[in-house]
C-alpha cells in the first residue's frame, strides 16, 4: 500500500514504534521503515478484520439455526403444555368414573347383601310352613 505521509501516519507510526527517532520528512530511510511498518500494522488489522467477519457471520448463522430451534421447541412446548392439560382433564374423567363405580359396587354388595336375607328370611319361613302343615 502507498500511503500519504499525514498527521495519522505519524501518530500511527510513533505508536507502533516508540523507540524510533524520526529524524525527518526529508530522511528516505525513516520515511520507508515507517511506510513499512505502516503497511504490516494495516496488514494486520485487515486481517483480524477478516477472522472477525467470518467469525460474525458464522455466529450469526448459528443465531438463526438457534432461533429456529428455540421456535421448534415452543410450539412443542405449547403442545405438550395442551396434551398435559387434556391428560389431566382424563385423569379427572377416569378418577370420577372409579368413584362411581366403586360406589356402584358398594350399592350392590348391600343389594345383594339385603336380597340374600330376603331369600334367608324366606327359605327359613317355607321350612316353618312346610314343617307346621
Amino acid at each position: 500500500m502507498n500511503f500519504k505521509r499525514s498527521a495519522l501516519t505519524i501518530v500511527v507510526s510513533c505508536a507502533l514504534l516508540p523507540g524510533v527517532v524520526f529524524a525527518g520528512p526529508d530522511d528516505n530511510a525513516t520515511e520507508k521503515y515507517v511506510d513499512d511498518a505502516v503497511t504490516a500494522a494495516t496488514q494486520t488489522l485487515e486481517g483480524e478484520v477478516a477472522t472477525n467477519t467470518a467469525a460474525i457471520s458464522a455466529n450469526t448463522s448459528a443465531i438463526a439455526d438457534n432461533a429456529s430451534d428455540i421456535a421448534d421447541l415452543d410450539t412443542r412446548t405449547t403442545a405438550n403444555t395442551t396434551d398435559i392439560a387434556a391428560n389431566t382433564s382424563s385423569i379427572n374423567d377416569l378418577s370420577n368414573h372409579v368413584d362411581d363405580v366403586a360406589t356402584g359396587l358398594s350399592q350392590d354388595i348391600a343389594n345383594s347383601t339385603a336380597d340374600s336375607k330376603s331369600y334367608t328370611d324366606t327359605a327359613k319361613q317355607n321350612a316353618i310352613d312346610t314343617a307346621n302343615s
